[in-house]
This record gives C-alpha cells, structure tokens and sequence, in this order.
C-alpha cells in the first residue's frame, strides 16, 4: 500500500513538473540599446516581470532573448516593462521620461529621430 502510495505521488510530481514545461514560451524582441548598464537595465526589466523565466539582451543585435510562462504574462506586459525603462522595442516607442533620465552613455537616439 505503501508503495503505490509512493509511485502514485511520483507520478503526479512528474506530470506536474511535464505540465509546467510546456507552459514556457521563447520570444525574441528587438531592443534598442548600447551598453553593459542598458544590458543590465533591459534583462532586469524583463526579469521583474512575473512569468518571465529568463531573459537575455545581446548588444551586437539587439535581441532580447526570451523564456516566460504564457500563463502568467503576455508578450505585451513584457513589452511595456522594458518600455518603462526607457528602451525603445522595435517600433514601440520607450518611455519619454525614463529615456531622458538614462545616462548619456546609454543614450541610442541621435536626436534627429526623436522616439
């Protein structure tokens, strides 16, 4: 009894933990920045968001890269909170505010195209 008390518990954690898997979803999203504080900046903004899993921002192409639980976050929540920092995503404009308050070094628009 014992026993297939046992397996029956097993079986139903590796169900679950299966289950949780497929719940992950990748996304990659053009991120606009120069440095390693922008870096920081972009996958900690990512990171804070509940349901992203992780996150990892390449400066030589400006992808972000994603994993996030589907179920607790969509693309747009992710979106909007490396937006907040002040990081424009694609053609998605970055916080006004937030921009302005970046460090000069941090700082990917000219100026001649103000976003």
């Amino acid at each position: 009894m014992k026993i297939k008390f046992i397996l029956i518990a097993f079986f139903a954690i590796l169900s679950n933990g299966l289950t949780a898997q497929s719940k992950n979803e990748k996304l990659e999203i053009h991120v606009e920045g120069v440095c390693k504080m922008c870096k920081e900046r972009i996958e900690g903004a990512a990171m804070r968001t509940t349901g992203v899993k992780f996150a990892e921002w390449h400066k030589t192409d400006k992808i972000l890269h994603l994993v996030y639980n589907g179920k607790k976050v969509d693309e747009e929540t992710i979106r909007e909170s490396v937006a907040k920092t002040g990081h424009r995503i694609g053609e998605q404009p970055a916080d006004s505010v937030a921009y302005k308050s970046l460090p000069d070094c941090c700082k990917y628009d000219d100026g001649i195209n103000s976003h």
